[in-house]
């Protein structure tokens, strides 16, 4: 009986746990290690994600992100048009900031052609565009 007890009492605290990282897992930031990379990633109701790209290179970059539907191969933006909206921005190393445009509707992509500085990263915001849905999406950071 005892034993019982304590296992419900483990099982009770692990779920408030579970519980307590969901609510507060809002927002998030997700760091991009490199171009030619893509991440898949869903949103759920208000939650909010960054992905940032920092050029650790000594030369001046491009830098260009697509959001496209979730597959691995898919290129197309049928499935995410109009469900996100947010901003990208070039933020430099000495932590100025310079807001390059929003993302909304069809439009998904954007960046810095020949522009991103050694030590300066891109960083964009995406967050659902009804607050009460599930999406999710791929983003792809490329220098072309």
């Amino acid at each position: 009986m005892r034993r019982k007890g304590v296992l419900s009492a483990v099982v009770a605290l692990v779920m408030m746990f579970s519980m307590v990282s969901s609510v507060f897992a809002v927002s998030s930031t997700v760091l991009i290690p490199n171009l030619d990379y893509f991440v898949q990633h869903s949103l759920k109701n208000d939650d909010t994600v960054t992905f940032k790209y920092k050029n650790t290179s000594s030369t001046t970059q491009t830098a260009i992100f697509r959001i496209t539907n979730v597959g691995p191969l898919d290129t197309g933006t049928d499935q995410v048009t109009g469900k996100f909206q947010g901003s990208y921005s070039l933020v430099y190393a000495n932590g100025q900031t310079i807001n390059l445009g929003t993302i909304g509707g069809s439009s998904l992509s954007g960046g810095l052609n020949n522009y991103l500085a050694p030590n300066a990263s891109l960083v964009v915001t995406v967050k659902n565009a009804n607050v009460n849905s599930q999406n999710a999406f791929k983003i792809r950071f490329d220098n072309h």
